[in-house]
């Protein structure tokens, strides 16, 4: 198993112990940032999910999920 795949499955269990969903889109949206190994905009992770899942996501849907990773501490957001 990866490091980036260790890393998603102790991040699900730890919403699933908070009884919340790390879904499919959260989880693309966690592992971009974290084979970044750099902060990213939302802009940027729009381009990069859809380059790398072939997967188009609205800004606004990014926003959203990093907004939910920051609360469950899976993310920090950089001013």
């Amino acid at each position: 198993m990866s490091q980036i795949n260790k890393i998603i499955n102790s991040a699900e269990q730890q919403c699933k112990a908070k009884g919340v969903r790390l879904t499919d889109k959260r989880k693309q949206v966690l592992s971009a940032l974290i084979e970044s190994k750099k902060a990213l905009s939302a802009y940027e992770l729009v381009d990069y999910l859809k380059d790398e899942f072939k997967a188009p996501l609205p800004a606004m849907s990014v926003y959203r999920i990093l907004d939910f990773l920051q609360t469950e501490q899976l993310v920090h957001k950089l001013d």
